[in-house]
């Protein structure tokens, strides 16, 4: 079986190491920023705060919700072990665990799902 949507990329490179630790340095300065700071008091109140969730994904920031996206559609384009890196570097950075497993569902439930067997346009549907 071949899947249409193959992450890796023509030439079989992947993300230089350099560019995974850029955008992991982005996520831990973006956590330590935004999420931290209030993660004590939303997991207090058991409140979701849908506007981090946002800023993580937002395509002009580190873009967060396609991580495992080819960079043809739009995503970073990273391999897993890369990708892993990056959650690991949220979870830590944030100190809230349900923000770190909101990001991992998406990555590992919709965005790979999607990457191997749908189109190019449910493709482009996933970028929050």
């Amino acid at each position: 079986m071949v899947f249409p949507h193959h992450p890796a990329r023509p030439d079989g490179a992947s993300p230089s190491a350099k560019a995974a630790q850029e955008l992991a340095d982005r996520t831990q300065e973006l956590t330590h920023r935004l999420a931290r700071p209030t993660t004590a008091d939303r997991d207090r109140r058991r409140q979701w705060d849908d506007t981090l969730l946002t800023a993580l994904c937002d395509p002009t920031g580190p873009h967060l919700a396609g991580l495992l996206v080819p960079q043809s559609l739009g995503g970073a384009g990273l391999t897993a072990p890369q990708t892993c890196h990056i959650l690991d570097t949220l979870g830590e950075g944030s100190r809230d665990p349900g923000l770190g497993l909101a990001l991992t569902v998406h990555t590992a439930l919709a965005t790979v799902p999607l990457r191997a067997l749908g189109t190019t346009a449910q493709l482009s549907l996933i970028h929050i």
